[in-house]
């Protein structure tokens, strides 16, 4: 888990320092997702620090390390910082175009192209 999360934290550490977070024409967007990157980078370097630390602390007390693993899982449930609903609303109007259609769309047009093909 602490090498997974570590590559995690590599790999978020240079997309921000490459710039490639999204960018938006709308300049409020793209400045709250690099604020919400940024806080979340640091929440990932505080993660691996704390599994770096859990594990020679397993030698010393079981308990501290457990500790140390429960306080590092805790990171993933704290929020980035996305509290402003305008802005939630925005991006997901922006975002909702993109998205694929649901599953069971999918499946009524499967049922109805099968129905077409072999008839019954």
């Amino acid at each position: 888990m602490l090498m997974s999360t570590f590559a995690f934290t590599i790999m978020r550490a240079y997309s921000i320092r490459k710039g490639l977070v999204h960018k938006d024409n709308d300049k409020k967007i793209t400045n709250k997702i690099y604020r919400v990157s940024f806080k979340a980078r640091a929440k990932s370097y505080a993660g691996t620090i704390a599994y770096f630390r859990s594990e020679p602390l397993a030698f010393v007390n079981v308990y501290l390390a457990f500790f140390m693993l429960h306080h590092s899982a805790c990171f993933i449930f704290i929020p980035d910082g996305i509290d402003d609903e305008d802005w939630q609303r925005k991006f997901r109007i922006k975002t909702i175009n993109f998205l694929p259609p649901a599953p069971f769309e999918l499946f009524r047009e499967f049922a109805v192209a099968k129905q077409l093909y072999n008839p019954s």
